[in-house]
């Protein structure tokens, strides 16, 4: 098979692969938090509706961990957009930045994040953190203390004792995780975080 072949086969596996996941998944209706764009990968692969502002965007670690913290009383703060040297909008949610890298306009980024604020379900929210730069000891401690009975911080070592840490091996920049939403090859249907069942996750299956 020539080069064009191939990819056009691997997509259709993807394709398959993804829709196999979404009907193995019961709990469609969890609204998921992400402090960046892997929440939006795995929701979109499933198919699923965003339940959650928390998506196509990032926030820093310790800014993160702050607003998890402070959910949901922080979440009825405004959002505010400031000025910044970026090419993307940037605003203020109480003391934390958020960085909105997919949008074009703050205008845009608020219409979405007040759309998608009002899907939270509370009593169905499953937390996710990934490791990314600014990560110390401390913020994951913090993040394995939080007061959440679904949470998941996907890192590159172990970390026995916070059992909310899961280790992704294979995507490791400079100590600390790289893009693991990128597919493992071009031959392969699986990204780096699917080494985790988030399914099995989603339908509260323990780990």
């Amino acid at each position: 098979m020539n080069g064009k072949i191939v990819r056009v086969f691997f997509q259709y596996c993807r394709l398959v692969y993804h829709k196999l996941q979404y009907f193995r998944l019961k709990n469609r209706n969890f609204s998921l938090i992400s402090n960046n764009c892997n929440g939006g990968f795995l929701l979109h692969d499933l198919g699923l509706q965003f339940r959650s502002p928390f998506v196509n965007l990032y926030i820093n670690p310790d800014d993160y961990i702050y607003i998890l913290e402070n959910l949901p009383d922080i979440m009825n703060s405004e959002l505010i957009f400031i000025e910044s040297d970026k090419t993307y909008p940037v605003a203020k949610l109480g003391d934390s930045k958020i960085y909105f890298v997919h949008y074009n306009s703050s205008k845009e980024a608020l219409e979405k994040w007040n759309e998608r604020r009002e899907r939270i379900d509370y009593n169905n929210l499953f937390i996710i953190y990934t490791e990314r730069p600014g990560t110390s000891y401390e913020v994951l401690r913090r993040f394995n203390n939080l007061p959440y009975s679904n949470k998941l911080a996907l890192v590159a070592s172990d970390y026995p004792e916070l059992e909310s840490c899961k280790k992704i091996e294979g995507c490791v920049e400079n100590g600390i995780l790289g893009d693991i939403y990128l597919y493992k090859s071009e031959k392969s249907i699986f990204r780096y975080f699917n080494q985790f069942d988030f399914v099995g996750w989603f339908n509260h299956k323990k780990y």
